[in-house]
């Protein structure tokens, strides 16, 4: 759960999962916090596109990994949704920051990110789940450009993990 309170208007406090951020908050900077979010949203795509002329098999929906809500917590994406957090972990340690670090970041632009998403409710997430959802899902998606680029000891990992016959679908799910 996150507890917000401000602190002669110059801090913001969050706590998720026992972290607690301050985040100094200035009104340059909340004004530049804007230009992250202009008006663009991420809409899913219509049944009329994602289905095949017999409604069979959704073309759109992840058959290995989700990126943001529309399809997060789907069981059958469990077993990449949980490779994430390994993934978490080794940019983490390799980026010489820690996990609160990027939180801290991700809450800056919480509601800039909740306001992207077509159909999901506001209340879907609670600011502390949302940002997880997104630093998981961002964490993965640079470790899937690494594989794209030849990084050996990811391709490797990769492999271990989820097995090589799946890594397409890592890709596919992401476009």
């Amino acid at each position: 759960m996150i507890n917000q309170a401000y602190s002669n208007g110059k801090f913001q406090f969050l706590n998720i999962m026992d972290i607690e951020c301050k985040i100094p908050i200035t009104k340059d900077e909340d004004e530049d916090h804007h230009q992250y979010f202009d008006g663009r949203r991420i809409h899913r795509v219509p049944k009329l596109v994602r289905f095949n002329k017999h409604n069979k098999e959704d073309y759109y929906a992840p058959k290995l990994v989700s990126f943001g809500p529309y399809y997060h917590g789907l069981p059958e994406l469990g077993t990449a949704e949980e490779f994430k957090h390994k993934v978490l972990t080794m940019f983490v340690s390799s980026s010489g920051k820690d996990k609160q670090f990027f939180y801290c970041q991700i809450f800056k632009v919480i509601d800039q990110i909740r306001n992207c998403y077509v159909g999901v409710p506001r209340d879907a997430y609670d600011d502390g789940a949302l940002a997880e959802m997104m630093l998981l899902d961002a964490c993965f998606a640079v470790y899937l450009m690494k594989i794209a680029v030849g990084d050996e000891e990811k391709i490797i990992h990769f492999c271990q993990h989820l097995g090589l016959s799946v890594i397409k679908f890592a890709f596919i799910d992401m476009y």
